[in-house]
């Protein structure tokens, strides 16, 4: 996945419409066509124009949704070494389909994207975040079934499968990369406040680095759901890992373990509070980590935070890990805060991953808004390398008609290495929404 800048946000945005007024309508299909134009200045020196085209189909019923997207951005290059031509780039297609009924249920969605990374944020394996230039091509499919949901015996499968393949990437450690899985979750209903549960899984994840490392996890394992009158929920596993790396040679590594996961919620009458333990074996070794969290439902918003810590196999400090999550209604606008840090396993190497973003909306009048935001984003391998990017932004936004929308600001980003880039962008956009 990728967190998109504002800079680009109204011109690559691909979004499968499924308004809950128009769930109320009954069957039919609605399409919707986007166009946008964006012209942005770089340093004062390089040239850009950006034209948006997006288009989407939606349906949904009471039982049923369905929805088709395409999107692609037609790109000019205005900048001093460039020659002056128009390229089109950042293709996006999705498809998503789910279907629910009495008792069972089934979900499925597939992806595509070939898109840029102009110091982008991004999500690799396991989750890691990397901050790179360059190319990418991703596609990716999941299917999810759901059967027995309200009777005493039910059974829950996921599969995916992701490629990701990137070209003139400025991160000398990002690989092409496949993975593949297969989840499954089986519940027994023993009494109405219990519930028995039996879980396994298994992983495979290539990657075509030089050593063509090839990860494949699996587990099993048995644990309860538990239930009490004043709210608390508990859900207790136990489980067995297996890890296995095999890399050129070939040459294989094997870590294996018996591993645990508690989880207990509190209802509260202003939000929850929450307690995990989790410790489990990767082909880094042993991961355990303990974290509180409390949720608050506020007046005009909500608020979730959460603090813990981390002891990686290999490293000898304990780390801090956690989130923040803030929403809040002001008087004329909207206040929004997060911020999360967690241990991910990548290529083999466990890394500590932090996302800042914070970000407020404000109405001028009944047609204009400004907003503003900070963002920071760092990778830190354990014992290993650390890198980060933070960026600073303020937009303006008028409704120039009734169709019509304009945005225009300036964007700052910084990463570790000193270097900067000072952007100035406007853009104007429209959707049409048509039915059949």
């Amino acid at each position: 996945c990728i967190r998109d800048s504002s800079l680009t946000a109204l011109t690559l945005t691909v979004a499968v419409l499924c308004p809950p007024a128009f769930a109320q309508e009954g069957t039919g299909v609605r399409g919707t066509f986007g166009f946008s134009q964006g012209v942005e200045l770089e340093d004062g020196e390089d040239f850009f124009t950006r034209t948006g085209l997006t288009f989407g189909l939606s349906s949904s019923t009471r039982t049923e949704t369905f929805g088709l997207s395409l999107g692609t951005e037609v790109l000019g290059d205005f900048s001093s070494d460039a020659d002056d031509t128009f390229e089109a780039n950042n293709y996006n297609a999705s498809v998503r389909y789910s279907r629910r009924g009495a008792n069972s249920g089934l979900s499925f969605s597939a992806t595509y994207r070939e898109f840029e990374l102009d110091d982008e944020t991004i999500e690799g394996v396991g989750g890691e975040t990397i901050i790179s230039t360059g190319e990418a091509e991703s596609i990716g499919a999941n299917l999810g079934l759901d059967f027995g949901i309200e009777g005493p015996l039910g059974l829950e499968l996921d599969f995916a499968h992701r490629e990701t393949n990137y070209t003139n990437t400025t991160d000398p450690d990002l690989f092409d990369f496949d993975t593949t899985s297969a989840d499954a979750l089986a519940r027994f209903q023993i009494s109405p406040a219990l519930t028995a549960r039996a879980r396994a899984g298994i992983e495979r994840t290539d990657e075509e680095d030089a050593t063509s490392t090839e990860t494949e996890d699996t587990y099993f394992g048995v644990g309860v759901e538990t239930s009490t009158a004043s709210g608390l929920a508990i859900t207790a596993d136990i489980l067995y890992d297996e890890s296995e790396v095999t890399v050129t040679g070939p040459v294989t590594t094997e870590e294996d373990g018996v591993g645990i996961e508690l989880s207990v919620t509190q209802e509260r009458p202003d939000g929850s509070l929450g307690f995990a333990l989790a410790s489990r074996v990767d082909e880094t070794g042993r991961r355990t980590s303990a974290e509180v969290s409390r949720g608050f439902d506020l007046r005009e918003g909500s608020l979730a935070l959460s603090l813990g810590v981390v002891d990686q196999e290999g490293d000898e400090d304990l780390r801090l890990i956690g989130s923040l999550s803030l929403e809040r209604e002001t008087r004329r606008g909207a206040l929004t805060a997060s911020l999360s840090q967690e241990a991910v396993t990548s290529g083999g190497d466990a890394v500590l991953s932090t996302v800042l973003d914070l970000g407020i909306t404000q109405e001028i009048d009944n047609t204009s808004s400004w907003s503003a935001g900070i963002g920071f984003a760092a990778v830190d391998e354990f014992a290993g390398e650390y890198d980060s990017r933070s960026t600073a932004r303020i937009s303006y936004t008028r409704d120039l008609t009734a169709d019509w929308d304009m945005n225009a600001g300036i964007e700052y980003s910084k990463d570790r290495d000193e270097s900067s880039t000072n952007t100035v962008f406007f853009n104007i956009e429209r959707d049409f929404t048509f039915g059949f």
